[in-house]
């Protein structure tokens, strides 16, 4: 019974995935300065490699886009190239990992640089509610380790959400969390895992956002924060040059 509910949460993994990109951008991406109705965007970039693209005419796109952004709209939806290749297969189950690269539904006008920055600092406030890491100034790098593995640890124990990274990298505002769905009550306490990684990109005169999935199914939750960290910021880096690269005369 237990080997049944855990495909089953399998196979619901990036619909899942889709429903926590609306709950933590839709507050976002529904800014008093945007607007419905404007055309998408064209959006250029260099895909980072080892990423296929699914057409917006797949099953999984348009779910993604009826379910994740209410108020903006999903632009491109990416999985690994082994993950694509099992999906075009007929093998949804085997979607564990995904990119979602969103923007505004439409903007009133478009945004200053210091505006778009503004809003990408205001990411943090998607994430009231959540537990994170301690950390103090003068923790030694042990501590910190420490620190950090103890709060995993009661996230994946209890299922509280956590957020276990928030930084500026030169391209995005990034942040990285555990987020988790609770499929039974005790006295058998079951769950499902996601690591997400969202990235808020200020380009050109908007912002995008970048956010990466990856489901746990038991697995140790560090590699799979690891990857969702690092994707979203090759993702992020990629948007930022293609917005540089637009700006050149």
């Amino acid at each position: 019974m237990l080997s049944r509910v855990r495909s089953l949460l399998r196979a619901s993994a990036a619909r899942l995935a889709a429903l926590v990109l609306c709950a933590l951008l839709n507050a976002f991406l529904s800014a008093p300065s945007l607007a419905d109705g404007a055309p998408a965007p064209e959006l250029r970039f260099a895909v980072p490699s080892g990423f296929a693209e699914l057409a917006p005419d797949s099953e999984l796109f348009r779910r993604s886009a009826a379910e994740a952004v209410a108020h903006g709209r999903l632009l491109r939806l990416f999985l690994p190239q082994d993950m694509e290749r099992l999906y075009a297969e007929g093998k949804p189950h085997a979607v564990t990992r995904q990119v979602l690269v969103c923007g505004p539904e439409g903007e009133q006008a478009p945004l200053d640089r210091k505006s778009a920055e503004l809003m990408a600092r205001s990411a943090e406030g998607m994430f009231i509610g959540f537990s994170q890491v301690p950390q103090r100034r003068d923790d030694s790098p042990g501590q910190k380790a420490a620190a950090r593995a103890e709060a995993l640890r009661l996230s994946l124990e209890k299922g509280t959400p956590l957020l276990v990274d928030s930084l500026r990298t030169p391209s995005a505002y990034l942040h990285t969390c555990l987020i988790h769905f609770r499929m039974a009550e005790k006295p058998e306490s079951l769950f499902l895992t996601l690591a997400l990684a969202s990235a808020l990109v200020p380009v050109k005169d908007s912002v995008l956002t970048v956010t990466v999935s990856s489901l746990l199914d038991g697995d140790d939750a560090e590699s799979h924060l690891a990857w969702v960290k690092k994707t979203a910021s090759d993702f992020a880096d990629a948007l930022a040059q293609s917005g540089r690269a637009r700006k050149k005369p």
